[in-house]
């Protein structure tokens, strides 16, 4: 034990003194004391742990009790612990999983009295737990000292302070709900890595998602309402199909807002899109999300949907974490996407594509029996009613109204993917659209069959990210908002 001390303080005081000088940005040494307190107090903390580990393992050698009957006791009395502060959603399956590992340790406890087989199996178990819990300790404290050492990827999935930022303003009137002007919003759940998804985006000065330059104008070309395809979830600002249209010479604000309905769209135009004097009004209508009016019929008993309804479910109920306050918990919201293809694998084993290169997107396949015929009659009827108004507010200041239907990702891909047409059935929402903007005198636009040929036209060695949807997320990506903003300038002129 003395020379662990003799080692551990040698080691300190070279780390001390290391600890005394620091880089700058131009490469020179410089003095920091700031630098070397909080160096000579991390390593205090090391110090005092290491010697309280090797307290523990003298302790566990000198006791009569048997060392897996020890490890065992550990290995619950942690587990314990860490379930009583669970720091992922309620109803997670990780949750029940460490309870099932936690029944484990606990049970193993009793073989010092029952010797059968039972017993030993649960019992052989103890020490990869026990060695698991260990490294997720010297994870901890390795994030401690320098959090950068871990990739960026886990990084953004974990929150020491436990709190979740507001970042949501509440209206009396539709549309109910919007996002704070001048915050960080950032986007929940797993959708992939930081370079396949881009979670976070600050609001501008009206809470929505637009460059500075755009925010400031008094007057603009074409306003854009819609849900998360509007706002462009996943991507950066300048990536959106209002930023994209804006590069093009048509000045877009974008009013879009993850996880609104038609009747919200028509909210934020009253609100926030009139007073631009658009010459212009283009609502993003996503496929089959007619359904989210029912939860709006009753406007005195509202519940938001999509995305922003997560993010207002999380700000009003704390335990709703976006992210964790533990390592072990974060590489469990960062392997979300390892978890669902595995799971995949043996869900769609019975598929098979003809571009092999769709294996991802196995889901392709279940859209050949889907019918997107609108089922709920009244969501549908405040859906064609939410764009009948849409359509006055357009002829009333002498502006222009287009409706332009996205189709889902699965449905773009599954000519390439199973070297078949698309089935008629899909097709049906957007017929029923293209005859109410006929008899309402709407443009309307369904970009399906400009997508689709330009997925069929990909060579046989194109990569996913040459795809017009995000990788791993189903919402679009440059790509797509390009071959998109084609179509609506083909329109405006």
């Amino acid at each position: 034990m003395a020379s662990l001390r003799q080692r551990l303080g040698r080691w300190s005081v070279s780390i001390r003194r290391r600890g005394q000088r620091d880089i700058n940005e131009n490469g020179l040494k410089t003095h920091s004391p700031k630098l070397q307190d909080l160096t000579v107090r991390r390593i205090n903390f090391i110090q005092l742990c290491s010697l309280y580990v090797a307290q523990i393992i003298k302790f566990m050698r000198k006791t009569k009790f048997p060392f897996n009957f020890l490890i065992s006791v550990f290995n619950s009395i942690i587990l314990i612990l860490y379930l009583i502060n669970f720091d992922l959603p309620e109803g997670s399956k990780f949750f029940y999983i460490i309870l099932f590992i936690t029944l484990i340790s606990f049970v193993s406890i009793f073989k010092i009295k029952f010797e059968n087989i039972l017993f030993k199996v649960i019992s052989n178990f103890q020490l990869p737990i026990f060695t698991t819990i260990i490294v997720f300790f010297l994870f901890e404290l390795i994030y401690f000292i320098n959090p950068n050492i871990f990739p960026h990827d886990l990084r953004i999935w974990i929150n020491k302070e436990g709190k979740n930022v507001e970042v949501i303003e509440y209206l009396d009137t539709s549309p109910f709900v919007k996002f704070k002007s001048n915050v960080k919003v950032r986007v929940r759940f797993y959708r992939g890595t930081t370079e396949q998804f881009q979670y976070g985006w600050i609001t501008d000065s009206k809470g929505f998602k637009n460059k500075n330059s755009i925010a400031k104008l008094s007057t603009v070309d074409v306003v854009a309402i819609g849900d998360s395809f509007t706002e462009g979830m996943g991507v950066s600002i300048d990536d959106t199909l209002p930023s994209i249209l804006s590069s093009k010479g048509y000045l877009t604000y974008n009013l879009g807002v993850q996880g609104y309905s038609p009747s919200q769209m028509l909210g934020s135009l009253k609100k926030y899109g009139i007073g631009l004097k658009p010459k212009f009004i283009v609502a993003l209508y996503t496929m089959n999300t007619y359904d989210r009016e029912k939860s709006y019929l009753d406007e005195k008993n509202i519940s938001n949907t999509g995305g922003v309804g997560d993010i207002v479910a999380a700000q009003i109920n704390p335990e709703i974490r976006n992210q964790s306050k533990f390592i072990f918990s974060a590489l469990w919201l960062m392997t979300k996407n390892l978890r669902g293809i595995v799971i995949n694998k043996f869900k769609y084993s019975s598929i098979e594509l003809v571009d092999k290169k769709f294996e991802p997107y196995k889901d392709v396949a279940m859209i050949s029996s889907y019918n997107s015929f609108p089922k709920d009659t009244r969501s549908w009827s405040a859906t064609l009613k939410a764009f009948r108004e849409i359509n006055k507010i357009s002829n009333q200041i002498g502006a222009k109204f287009i409706l332009l239907y996205i189709p889902k990702r699965t449905v773009i891909y599954y000519e390439r993917a199973m070297a078949k047409r698309i089935p008629k059935n899909i097709f049906n929402e957007s017929n029923l659209l293209e005859n109410f903007a006929l008899k309402n005198n709407i443009i309307y636009i369904d970009p399906t069959y400009k997508l689709v040929n330009y997925v069929n036209n990909l060579p046989k060695n194109f990569t996913l990210k040459s795809l017009p949807y995000l990788e791993v997320d189903a919402h679009m990506n440059r790509i797509g908002y390009e071959i998109i903003s084609e179509a609506i300038i083909d329109k405006l002129n």
